[in-house]
């Protein structure tokens, strides 16, 4: 989901911060192994992990350039910095691929945050890559066309073939560094059998900070059997061009009060194809951004009615260590069943009708620092 959110203080403003933090969400299988066992490619059913993470090196002004071994060099005093350098600013992306094959490919991008501070990782974002089976956004590029591309050694433009090791595992691949104006140099290492991006780096300029350095990698992978992977939209609510919801939420300081909001929530401008919904989203009638889902996932507005069916009480959908999550199935009853998202900063649960598949609530509890939130996003209707 895009919505932006902002730390708000009081009433509806609350509401429509935290209607943002209700991202969908998607659940896997045994944990993600270290990068050395790690189960590589790009293929339906594919996790993939990576880390992003940023510092600040020098003052204003550096000039870097990366030299033929991926280090960044600073042109005026030769000082050099190694790639993947630093770990401020540190998140973590998985991205689950939901389709692949010769002419499309859809990949659910889920962000997380590193809080070092309090050891704790938190649910950002999720956005939807959509690619055309050539490439799909950074994360991926044909084998074929990288073993097509010819080394090249120009002076804003770069592309060599090397052996790159990446947390103990050797990958053949191929380097592509390129001056791209004013942002400056990066340098992009994918491996040649996969076509995955093992890492992506630049030089950035950092407004009343310095020059920093910023990197992309790769950590992990394994094969994932995740709900609804398969499924396409149905028919039945394909027509359906607005949802309208009800938000409510409090949120307070520890032992310092709290306030208290509600607001009407609107999905418009809907669109489908086979597998992907997009919306408008507005809040107390003011424009929230848009948000994204993919067919039949956890938190998307209809799960398949044969997935929920089969689904049992304290069931494990999906279990990172790492990632300090897990998503279980909570509570069945009345013809509903409960799917909960939990870490060490709170809990997401969305409650969908088995007969039917539709989604009818979102609640939420979450707790930074001192700092708590209680919400839910209630389902009232929807217009074709």
């Amino acid at each position: 989901m895009s919505i932006k959110n902002s730390r708000l203080r009081h009433g509806v403003g609350l509401l429509v911060s935290l209607v943002g933090l209700l991202v969908p969400v998607v659940a896997g299988a045994a944990p993600l192994p270290p990068l050395l066992q790690a189960d590589l490619g790009m293929r339906p059913n594919q996790r993939l992990s990576y880390l992003a993470a940023s510092a600040t090196v020098g003052a204003a002004g550096l000039n870097l350039v990366p030299d033929a071994n991926g280090r960044w060099v600073d042109v005026r005093s030769g000082v050099t910095f190694a790639e993947g350098a630093g770990t401020g600013g540190a998140g973590v992306s998985v991205f689950d691929v939901h389709r692949f094959n010769a002419n499309s490919i859809i990949i659910q991008q889920t962000d997380y945050l590193l809080n070092t501070v309090v050891n704790a990782i938190t649910l950002a974002g999720q956005r939807i890559l959509v690619g055309n089976g050539q490439t799909v956004d950074i994360l991926w590029a044909r084998p074929a066309n990288l073993a097509a591309t010819p080394n090249t050694n120009q002076p804003n433009f770069r592309v060599s073939r090397l052996v790159y090791n990446l947390d103990g595992r050797n990958f053949n691949a191929i380097r592509i560094q390129a001056n791209v104006g004013n942002a400056g140099w990066t340098q992009s290492t994918y491996d040649l059998q996969t076509g995955l991006l093992l890492i992506k780096s630049q030089a950035v300029q950092i407004p009343n900070v310095g020059t920093g350095l910023t990197f992309f990698r790769l950590t992990s992978g394994k094969r994932v059997t995740l709900p609804g992977m398969a499924n396409t939209w149905p028919a039945s609510i394909r027509n359906f061009r607005t949802y309208n919801w009800i938000a409510r939420g409090t949120g307070g300081v520890f032992n310092s009060g709290g306030v208290v909001g509600q607001a009407p929530i609107r999905w418009s401008n809907i669109t489908w194809t086979d597998k992907i919904m997009t919306a408008n989203v507005f809040a107390n009638n003011q424009p929230s951004g848009q948000i994204q889902y993919t067919a039949g996932s956890i938190g998307s507005p209809w799960m398949a009615p044969g997935i929920l069916g089969q689904l049992r009480t304290n069931g494990v959908l999906d279990d990172e260590p790492n990632l300090q999550y897990r998503i279980v199935v909570g509570t069945i009853q009345n013809g509903f069943v409960n799917i909960r998202f939990f870490n060490r900063t709170g809990q997401i649960v969305y409650k969908y009708r088995i007969t039917t598949g539709d989604l009818t609530s979102i609640t939420t509890n979450m707790t930074e620092g001192i700092f708590s939130t209680a919400t839910s996003l209630t389902f009232v209707s929807r217009q074709q």
